[in-house]
């Protein structure tokens, strides 16, 4: 009789040899892999989890969210429900990019046929996040594709890109801020002085700053574009007071009077970003003792801290969302 051979999966960079494994080291990418490629399948027989694997076999969706679902009932896993939506949806888009490739690897499609291709998936990623305006699992992995492989059409789009989703979906606009790669290119930047002091892009061009001209001569598309920016900036900044509105799952408020001491509203560990604050609070990084972030350094900013520590005052509200 031929010896069953035993392997390890592996999740999250870690050898996996059993299900408690599994469960401290669950990946949403590794397990929806491994479940697509049936090798989910053939580590629970060599394993002996018979009754897992009949489990398994009895998942009918096609759908990831449902599938990835069902095992983390099976495998009993705890876990942030959005996140693995969220992690999901990017699985999908890594696959559709793998068949894309492969599709276009075999075509050997002329450039501008690539060009035009690409154009109409991200014209559909646009729509489906219009479509999509309340499913913020989606909306962060959406824009998370859109910023990994149509940056150079967002570069080129910017103003109709920003402002399709300023009317139809603006959450997805906070969390496209939220992204290093566009909110450098696409929000204003606060440039030092000979004296150390900061002053914002758009002031120094609308004041024709001459100390400045040297860092506007090195970027003139920045320059020229600046206008749009800042049109850009002060829309983000006036549907703020309309959150409650459209973001309103997911907004975060907070007030309580502190009497002068911190206190840890989110751990160290997750990203938020601060959309307003009353006048008299104050925040900080959690863990950063030596840091108060006033009013000032909060409004208009679009902050994103690590976690966050809180002192309070006159019970002015704090408003925030997870990033």
């Amino acid at each position: 009789m031929a010896k069953t051979i035993k392997f390890n999966l592996i999740c999250n960079n870690t050898s996996i040899r059993n299900i408690e494994e599994l469960k401290e080291n669950f990946c949403v990418e590794d397990v929806l892999s491994y479940y697509d490629n049936k090798i989910l399948h053939r580590w629970l027989d060599v394993r002996g989890y018979h009754i897992e694997l009949e489990m398994v076999k009895g998942i009918t969706s096609k759908n990831p969210v449902d599938v990835i679902k069902e095992l983390i009932k099976i495998f009993d896993i705890e876990t942030d429900n959005d996140k693995v939506e969220e992690a999901t949806y990017i699985y999908e888009y890594v696959n559709f990019n793998e068949r894309i490739n492969s599709i276009n690897k075999t075509k050997n499609y002329r450039v501008d046929r690539l060009i035009k291709k690409n154009y109409y998936i991200y014209d559909k990623l646009i729509n489906k996040l219009i479509c999509n305006s309340k499913n913020i699992p989606l909306i962060k992995a959406t824009v998370s594709e859109l910023i990994k492989n149509y940056y150079w059409i967002i570069h080129r789009e910017y103003r109709s890109f920003f402002f399709r989703l300023y009317y139809d979906c603006p959450v997805a606009l906070f969390f496209l801020v939220a992204n290093v790669k566009f909110r450098k290119e696409f929000f204003p930047r606060l440039i030092k002085d000979e004296n150390g002091e900061y002053h914002s892009e758009i002031e120094i061009l609308e004041k024709n700053n001459a100390k400045f001209d040297d860092y506007f001569s090195n970027d003139v598309y920045r320059a020229l574009k600046l206008s749009d920016i800042e049109e850009m900036y002060m829309s983000l900044c006036f549907i703020i007071d309309y959150s409650k509105v459209f973001m309103s799952d997911i907004l975060i408020e907070y007030k309580e009077t502190t009497n002068e001491c911190w206190k840890e509203l989110e751990p160290k560990g997750k990203k938020f970003m601060i959309l307003k604050m009353g006048r008299g609070n104050c925040i900080r990084n959690a863990g950063e003792e030596s840091q108060c972030l006033e009013f000032d350094d909060i409004n208009k900013k679009f902050v994103i801290v690590d976690g966050i520590e809180y002192k309070g005052k006159n019970n002015e509200e704090l408003y925030y969302i997870e990033v």
